[in-house]
């Protein structure tokens, strides 16, 4: 059993929510497979492997997925790494000042 601050409330909201998400791109994959649009779903439902086989689209929704929690976290540590940036530094300071100059220019 993995160990979690998580209330049983919060996981099964949790839950919930991947559940909302999975129903979602799967209404989306049902979609662009009638109807194939000029996106990366479209393109991973038409996309053949070398035997000629398609993607099943189950593994469409569990990529797509995985893109957005990559893309997800790699913003909110970008994010974090430039709060930390600024406040443990002087650069905090010279933004400040770049920006008013800037803003005097203007």
């Amino acid at each position: 059993m993995v160990a979690t601050h998580l209330s049983t409330e919060q996981i099964r909201s949790r839950w919930n929510d991947l559940a909302e998400a999975n129903a979602f791109l799967r209404d989306i994959a049902r979609q662009r497979q009638e109807n194939p649009a000029s996106d990366l779903i479209s393109a991973m439902l038409q996309a053949r492997d070398n035997d000629g086989h398609r993607i099943d689209p189950g593994a469409v929704i569990r990529h797509s997925l995985s893109l957005i929690a990559a893309g997800f976290d790699t913003t909110a540590t970008l994010i974090a790494h430039v709060v930390l940036l600024l406040t443990e530094s002087d650069q905090l300071g010279a933004l400040k000042a770049e920006l008013l100059a800037h803003r005097k220019c203007d």
